[in-house]
């Protein structure tokens, strides 16, 4: 649900919590509300304004990569390195920086643009670790410019589902396609829920031997409005006392493939695939495949396995992950990306 504020008194009205002072009910939507509460505007016009997703801060920022997993990784470094020329990537979104530096290790040419200090601070303490030269930004991206072009860009993880807008989303892909190359790439992650319309999960990891780091996940659906809101809780405990805590609530909008696809091809670009990227192999969700029979085997099938109509045996296969859902992004959720060329 959206958070909106009043720029000029500053009242601000959360929908999915609605305002029991007021007697509003929860989810309640802002646009029921003109005509009432404030005897000046009404809870209308254009004073009301609504507010972006929180940055990633805090304990959410340092502890982002205890819970996210390796997800997306081996897929784009499989996708990246099937390009023999020179890859140059701008990483939108590009957070703490977990995928960027294993396409440094591979040799791409790596740009990143986050509004999240925090998230960035984290980044830059990975790549001195490994010795990375890379260039980070500091905007929001939604608003940003860079006086160059990519090869590729990618936004991971949901990043593009943040701007719940079709407005914003629509500003994003024209963003894009000015920073890309002539023939270049762009590609987008969607995080899909489960098909609950209420899930909860709790996560730990120890962080040394008397510190331990827990994420309490509670993700709410709403298939009618096509949003999902999700409220993360942090908890750092060190030998069994809480230390600190944070909570974060954020929507996402649940923009299916399609309608992805439907938004690119409006904004000039060619749809190449829509893959599931929990997997390194580059096969088509949507692309009928082929069956092997009883007697044949995979090195029969080179070229069926080449043209990507039967999947190579891969050893390396699983790859769970992902943030805000991590367990149950593996077990019911799905995590797709969209590629596409300008």
């Amino acid at each position: 649900m959206g958070n909106y504020q009043c720029t000029v008194c500053g009242f601000r009205y959360n929908e999915l919590h609605g305002d029991p002072k007021n007697g509003i009910p929860e989810n309640t939507p802002f646009y029921q509300l003109a005509g009432t509460l404030c005897s000046r505007c009404g809870l209308q016009g254009e004073r009301h304004q609504k507010q972006p997703n929180p940055k990633y801060r805090s304990l959410e920022a340092e502890y982002y990569d205890f819970f996210v997993g390796k997800r997306g990784i081996n897929f784009y470094r499989h996708w990246l390195a099937s390009y023999h020329d020179q890859v140059s990537v701008l990483d939108l979104g590009i957070g703490t920086g977990r995928l960027a530096v294993e396409l440094l290790k591979d040799g791409a040419s790596v740009t990143g643009v986050d509004w999240s200090e925090d998230m960035l601070t984290v980044a830059e303490r990975r790549f001195k670790r490994f010795n990375h030269d890379i260039e980070l930004f500091q905007e929001d991206i939604l608003h940003f410019s860079l006086n160059k072009k990519f090869t590729h860009i990618i936004l991971t993880e949901g990043t593009f589902q943040e701007c719940t807008s079709p407005g914003e989303q629509k500003m994003i892909i024209q963003k894009a396609k000015e920073h890309l190359e002539t023939g270049g790439y762009l590609s987008i992650d969607l995080v899909f829920p489960n098909e609950l319309s209420v899930q909860k999960e709790t996560s730990q990891k120890q962080v040394s031997e008397h510190k331990t780091i827990q994420l309490h996940t509670n993700t709410k659906v709403s298939f009618a409005r096509q949003m999902m809101y999700y409220t993360v809780y942090f908890e750092l405990e060190r030998k069994g006392l809480l230390e600190s805590r944070y909570r974060v609530e954020r929507e996402l909008s649940l923009l299916t493939v399609q309608e992805l696809i439907y938004l690119l091809t409006m904004e000039g670009f060619h749809v190449i695939g829509s893959y599931d990227n929990a997997n390194s192999s580059m096969v088509d969700i949507y692309q009928s495949s082929q069956q092997l029979a009883r007697e044949e085997n995979l090195s029969e099938k080179e070229i069926e396995v080449k043209n990507g109509y039967l999947n190579p045996y891969k050893e390396d296969a699983w790859n769970g992950g992902g943030y805000p859902l991590s367990n149950a992004v593996q077990k019911n959720g799905h995590s797709f990306t969209v590629i596409a060329k300008s």
